[in-house]
């Protein structure tokens, strides 16, 4: 493995011997995009657009032959080595029904790409489809390694084949904190439903999609 390699395992894999310090060390920017077939949601294809300076490690440790387009082998060595391990976090993704919050166990079709000094990951996670007709989906680093916000255009996209007629926000939701121990081991994804001391309390913003 070449050092840079062993870097970025350390940057973005929280790897075996460091701490999480109580602040952001990249900066993550999401857009969610809602897939329909037959007038019926199936999921979501979600999009990561990392920092410039995560993004300037990723070409440079797996872009081997330096073209700046990920074929299938570079984007395998990517998946298992700086991707896959968000496993471990629910992908920074949580589903709110309610006052109850799940993550996704597993995403699939997972690319990456490269444009304007940016490396960007793209993947598609299932989701039924709900009576209520709404998901309301946030996007937030527990362990707050990573700044995560959604993108300021676009920040909800529909693919369907059918016009329909949808609507959604993005907000801040006082009602339903997240707390995290910002001190917390590397290996640490421990949930925390209720504030102790040592704790501190984020409200992630909220996409609520209406369909």
């Amino acid at each position: 493995m070449t050092s840079r390699k062993f870097m970025l395992f350390i940057v973005f894999l929280f790897l075996i011997q460091f701490q999480i310090h109580a602040h952001p060390h990249m900066s993550i920017t999401t857009r969610c995009s809602f897939t329909f077939e037959d007038m019926e949601l199936t999921g979501v294809w979600v999009d990561y657009r990392f920092d410039k300076y995560f993004s300037i490690d990723i070409l440079q440790s797996f872009d081997l032959d330096q073209n700046k387009i990920f074929d299938s082998e570079e984007t395998l060595e990517v998946y298992n080595n700086a991707f896959i391990n968000l496993e471990n976090y629910g992908f920074f993704i949580s589903i709110r029904d309610g006052d109850k919050r799940s993550s996704p166990q597993k995403v699939s079709d997972f690319s990456l790409s490269y444009e304007d000094n940016h490396i960007s990951y793209r993947f598609f996670m299932k989701l039924e489809d709900s009576d209520e007709r709404q998901v309301v989906l946030s996007v937030f680093d527990p362990t707050y390694f990573c700044s995560c916000t959604y993108e300021e255009t676009d920040t909800v996209r529909v693919i369907s084949d059918e016009d329909f007629q949808f609507d959604y926000s993005v907000k801040e939701n006082k009602d339903y904190p997240v707390y995290y121990d910002p001190y917390a081991a590397v290996g640490d994804d421990t949930t925390h439903d209720f504030w102790f001391p040592g704790l501190e309390t984020a409200y992630p913003e909220e996409i609520h999609f209406v369909y």
